[in-house]
């Protein structure tokens, strides 16, 4: 860091300094002596105007830069967003139960390939050879006696794209089963998500094993809704820095979509309940037990 801020910050310093000091000099010699020290004094002039035409070229880059990968983000969610808007819409027009599940199904199926092929996009652009994998799980709330009762919190992976087989995303986060499986759960009932670009050199105070694992670059999403977790949808890949920001805010508005998605089922299931339509011992989008006043079997 501090070698970083040196190269930035010392040259726009030093180059008005030595002009300034090249020029004393040249003031109090005489003869050909001055004469040198006044071409040393162009020269630095010249050098400093060199650096700033290219510290402006570097800024033009950038902005340049930047701007296509906002125009990228756009023409992707343009396109891409397309099939989950259509997938939304089935879902809040689906006549009946079966029909309902079937389109959250496949908004679900929709979201996490969109995620898969689309986020990491602009690391391989530029040459990065990266393997995104994407993955949605289910938030639950297990009654281990089958009561109805809340019981054990756990995140369920529903659906996953990307990779080999041997390198399937982990079955399940469980709550109090570790620091990480804590971690993974906070982040799915709460509002912020989670970007960590460099796995390798910059690991959350969690991450317990952070050289042996597939990935090296991950994101997390919440996905939520009124005031509802619904569960987590997450992005990785395995090289370092190819997902960020752009990744992350695609992520977030994938997660939103589905959040939707899901909120429509749910409340679709509540309406089912009031008018004793749904079978007892039914379950929530959360894996809650429904209240039909009867236990479940």
């Amino acid at each position: 860091m501090i070698k970083k801020n040196v190269k930035r910050y010392a040259p726009p310093i030093l180059f008005p300094f030595a002009v300034a000091a090249l020029s004393a000099i040249a003031a109090m010699n005489q003869g050909p002596v001055r004469v040198y020290w006044t071409l040393g004094s162009l020269g630095m002039i010249i050098a400093n105007g060199v650096y700033n035409a290219l510290q402006e070229r570097a800024a033009a880059t950038a902005r340049d830069r930047a701007i296509e990968a906002y125009a990228e983000l756009h023409t992707t969610l343009f396109d891409g967003g397309q099939p989950l808007v259509r997938a939304l819409g089935d879902v809040a027009g689906a006549e009946s139960r079966d029909k309902r599940n079937h389109a959250i199904s496949i908004l679900i199926n929709r979201t996490v390939a969109l995620a898969q092929t689309e986020l990491g996009r602009r690391a391989r652009s530029m040459g990065v050879k990266c393997n995104t994998r994407a993955a949605f799980y289910r938030l639950a709330h297990e009654s281990p006696d089958g009561n109805g009762k809340p019981g054990q919190v756990k995140l369920v992976r529903e659906y996953y794209e990307g990779r080999s087989r041997d390198t399937a995303p982990r079955n399940d986060f469980v709550k109090d089963r570790s620091a990480h499986d804590n971690e993974a759960i906070l982040i799915a009932e709460n509002e912020n998500a989670t970007l960590v670009a460099d796995l390798v050199n910059k690991p959350p105070a969690h991450f317990q094993d952070n050289m042996g694992r597939s990935y090296k670059s991950f994101i997390a999403v919440p996905v939520r809704a009124c005031g509802r977790s619904y569960g987590l949808l997450t992005a990785d890949s395995d090289e370092a820095n190819s997902l960020g920001e752009l990744d992350k805010g695609f992520l977030i508005l994938m997660a939103g979509l589905l959040a939707a998605g899901l909120a429509q089922v749910e409340s679709e299931k509540l309406a089912d309940i009031d008018t004793g339509s749904l079978g007892s011992g039914s379950r929530d989008v959360n894996g809650q037990t429904a209240s039909t006043g009867q236990n479940a079997t």
